[in-house]
């Protein structure tokens, strides 16, 4: 008989847990019979458990659900049958109304998973959105970066087109004025025209010169190494300025051997000795520009010096460290702008050399330009 209230009492606690906990909902049958009442109490569709039913206590239930009092305490007295279908039918009205819970929030998933699906789709959008962007930000600054290039050449080429001008124009115009004095006759009128006639040829040759670089897009930019005769060069560059020379009074020297062969880039090397000895022209009167050249091992090392009228300390430190100088105006009223030794500066460091200086105010200025490779 205990052992027959402890199985009922077991069973019906199992099912009351099961429905508070809301892990299976059971579907309880009553069968009424002469002697006494059976409990079906159905789990789903699988599982079918028969509990005979004994008179328990009333406060049956109550213990067993109550997380204080012990359900085992209860297992005695009356209780009358009709108090079990109530108690069930609470607990089917939880399992209802939990089963509503779990409708909405099932329907709440339901429709929060589009929602979901639409912002996983405009993130990925987005994302592809931001990827475009980077790459045209991208090619626009190599586009820019471009375009910084060609007008850093457009400069280049302006600013060698007025120093390599200068000086042949400038020679020709001398030679017109000269030709205007009557007393300007016999050899020195030949050896002016002379004189200006090279200079209007070489003027024809810088104009080509220029023409052919501003269709290169790296000739100014990329050093190409040739083996060439550095005395030769040098006599075009003087050559060119001989006019000027003259009328200054000053002498040009060219004492670089013939037999020193370069290997570098002919065009950049005589954008730098072209500026360099314009520049020493200008800023002399009387006296000499002078060219020399030696050699440290494979490397040649040239020279160019004058006793005009020198910098004093804060030129020649302007001039080192950021090798640009203040205008200027030569010895006859020239104007400076000082892109003549900027030029020259640049060049050379492209080719790979140093440019120095060494100069004193009144007493004239070295230029010491390295670099050069000779021909083994």
């Amino acid at each position: 008989m205990k052992r027959t209230k402890l199985v009922c009492a077991f069973a019906l606690m199992f099912s009351s847990l099961s429905v508070l906990a809301g892990s299976r909902w059971p579907t309880c049958t009553w069968f009424v019979q002469a002697e006494g009442c059976t409990v079906s109490i159905e789990y789903g569709a699988d599982n079918h458990l028969p509990i005979p039913y004994v008179p328990i206590l009333s406060p049956l239930l109550k213990g067993m659900l109550s997380p204080v009092a012990s359900p085992f305490l209860s297992f005695f007295g009356t209780i009358s049958l009709f108090d079990l279908p109530n108690t069930f039918q609470s607990f089917q009205r939880k399992a209802v109304a939990y089963n509503g819970q779990n409708l909405i929030q099932r329907n709440v998933i339901w429709m929060a998973v589009p929602f979901i699906l639409v912002l996983i789709i405009m993130t990925i959008r987005l994302n592809s959105v931001r990827n475009k962007l980077a790459r045209s930000m991208e090619e626009v600054d190599r586009q820019n970066q471009q375009l910084r290039a060609m007008d850093e050449k457009r400069k280049e080429l302006l600013s060698i087109l007025g120093h390599d001008l200068r000086s042949p124009i400038w020679a020709i115009r001398q030679y017109l004025e000269l030709n205007q004095n009557p007393s300007f006759k016999g050899e020195s009128k030949m050896q002016c025209h002379r004189e200006a006639l090279a200079s209007a040829i070489n003027l024809q040759g810088t104009l080509e010169e220029l023409l052919e670089w501003s269709s290169d897009k790296e000739c100014l930019i990329v050093p190409r190494s040739e083996f060439f005769q550095l005395r030769t060069s040098v006599d075009f560059i003087l050559n060119s300025i001989k006019l000027m020379a003259i009328h200054k009074e000053v002498e040009l020297i060219n004492a670089i051997s013939p037999s020193i062969q370069v290997n570098s880039d002919n065009r950049m090397v005589s954008i730098v000795l072209r500026n360099v000895v314009v520049n020493a022209v200008k800023f002399s009167s009387g006296g000499h520009v002078r060219l020399s050249a030696y050699r440290q091992r494979r490397v040649l090392h040239v020279v160019v010096e004058d006793n005009g009228v020198g910098m004093d300390p804060d030129q020649l430190r302007a001039i080192q460290t950021t090798g640009r100088v203040d205008s200027m105006m030569g010895t006859k009223g020239e104007r400076g702008l000082g892109l003549g030794i900027s030029a020259a500066l640049k060049y050379v460091h492209r080719l790979g050399g140093e440019m120095q200086f060494e100069s004193e105010l009144g007493k004239g200025t070295r230029v010491f330009i390295s670099g050069f490779e000779l021909e083994e």
